[in-house]
């Protein structure tokens, strides 16, 4: 058995790392922290492509789970099957619910400072406060330094697929079994996904785990089901 896991952001390399330390500890199998170092998004299909050899059980997440499936869409036959963890929305009509989720979890002092850092764009600031309101009861640290240079130049582009349906196209092309887990208490919704790929008449497996943010892996009370789920 081996995993390879794809990491969020675009520019949260290391985002992964300490779960891919446990998901070793926990199955002994090979981990591959798939690398994300290019620039565009073609450029970084390719890439991953490059990463994902003796048909593995490629993991997703968040921004990452778009990455793993834009490429397993053009590489069809590289995995053994995908999970897509935390995955944003498919089409742009549940985007305004992620921002709405994500200041109900924020205290007013939060929200408003959140407010100011969309003002002035500062993606550093809105990050931060993500990631609190993107959790319910996480292991504190992260892992890894958010690069903003690779946000900046890759989530523009990213963003116009999803609102061309090029990201929708691609997880309708998936042909390995593909199964989706969210958090309960995750800002991105799970009918963002689910919705959309139930009008294509798509199958696919879901689970969403209970008292669970948009990281399971870092929850303290849910990361042994997430785990459970995973490695069965």
């Amino acid at each position: 058995m081996k995993y390879v896991l794809v990491h969020g952001g675009p520019g949260a390399a290391g985002s992964l790392h300490g779960f891919a330390k446990e998901l070793r500890f926990v199955t002994g199998a090979e981990v591959v922290e798939a690398v994300q170092t290019k620039r565009a998004v073609p450029e970084l299909i390719e890439e991953t492509a490059s990463q994902i050899t003796d048909s593995p059980i490629v993991i997703g997440h968040s921004w990452g789970a778009w990455l793993a499936a834009l490429t397993l869409a053009k590489y069809p036959d590289i995995a053994e099957k995908f999970i897509a963890v935390g995955c944003p929305p498919l089409t742009d009509e549940y985007v305004p619910l992620i921002r709405e989720r994500r200041l109900e979890n924020l205290s007013e002092t939060e929200r408003e400072e959140y407010f100011k850092a969309e003002a002035r764009g500062d993606i550093e600031t809105i990050a931060r406060l993500a990631a609190k309101s993107d959790n319910f009861s996480a292991a504190p640290g992260r892992d890894g330094d958010f690069d903003k240079a690779l946000f900046d130049a890759v989530w523009p582009s990213a963003a116009e697929m999803r609102t061309k349906g090029e990201i929708l196209k691609a997880f309708t092309e998936l042909t390995c079994p593909t199964h989706f887990i969210f958090g309960d208490r995750d800002p991105h919704p799970s009918e963002g996904v689910t919705e959309p790929l139930d009008k294509e008449l798509i199958d696919y497996e879901i689970d969403i785990i209970t008292d669970c943010g948009h990281s399971p892996f870092r929850e303290l009370f849910a990361a042994a089901e997430f785990f459970d789920i995973i490695t069965n």
